[in-house]
């Protein structure tokens, strides 16, 4: 696992995770149940069987969507508009825009907030899984566009389907995200970022990703794009990983 960058390549699309990556929280699904009082003895054990492989990631999906059947769309809207960006998250979408990539927000998360998040800070490309509403009240359905165990589904399928479309390689292409969960996404660009990643993930990612980049904050991402093209060595902006 690297602590500094080469970043020899250059950048025309970068792609990042939401939860955890652009906000502060690492899950919004988890987020929204404890602040609706169903995480405990209810939604915590849908996670639990997803995590122990006795469910599929679309039935875990459906069976969390069905927890806030019948909340209304402006209430849920209320509540993810208490969830915070991360340091930095407004200044890295800027640096690379200013450095005329693409960009693009890929997530396992809710589109609701996936839109939200992307408006504000300007990302061209949202891919998220979509809360079912009818007459401005949710219906306890879900329809999942990005997945974590279907493989045309993934992060890692729909940054490779992106790539293709706007006519973009490997090398120049930059993931950013925080967690095991984006390991098939970080595999698909020249240059992965982990950002304040815990021991366990950190560990899981090398693992999969030998080169990916470890920092503390966006804030260092800022200063590896500013540095595309200008000559210097980006190890002088590496965070700690």
């Amino acid at each position: 696992m690297k602590m500094g960058c080469s970043c020899k390549m250059g950048l025309k699309l970068i792609a990042f995770d939401m939860d955890g990556t652009l906000t502060q929280e690492s899950s919004s699904w988890e987020y929204i149940h404890r602040r609706f009082g169903v995480w405990t003895g209810k939604a915590e054990a849908h996670m639990a069987h997803f995590l122990a492989g006795n469910i599929t990631y679309e039935e875990f999906s459906i069976l969390d969507a069905r927890e806030w059947q019948g909340v209304s769309c402006a209430e849920m809207d209320r509540v993810l508009r208490e969830i915070r960006y991360a340091d930095c998250a407004q200044e890295v979408v800027a640096a690379a825009k200013s450095a005329g990539a693409s960009t693009a927000l890929i997530s396992s998360g809710i589109s609701v907030l996936a839109r939200r998040v992307a408006g504000d800070l300007g990302i061209e490309h949202v891919f998220a899984n979509e809360l079912v509403s009818r007459d401005g009240v949710l219906t306890g359905e879900v329809v999942i566009n990005i997945s974590i165990d279907e493989p045309d589904m993934t992060k890692e399928a729909a940054l490779g389907k992106l790539k293709m479309d706007l006519g973009v390689a490997t090398n120049e292409t930059w993931a950013i995200g925080d967690n095991w969960g984006d390991i098939g996404m970080l595999q698909q660009a020249g240059t992965a970022i982990l950002v304040a990643p815990t021991p366990e993930n950190r560990e899981k990612v090398a693992a999969a990703v030998p080169d990916v980049i470890c920092v503390s904050s966006l804030c260092h991402v800022v200063r590896l794009v500013s540095q595309i093209g200008t000559g210097d060595s980006p190890s002088s902006a590496t965070g700690r990983s």
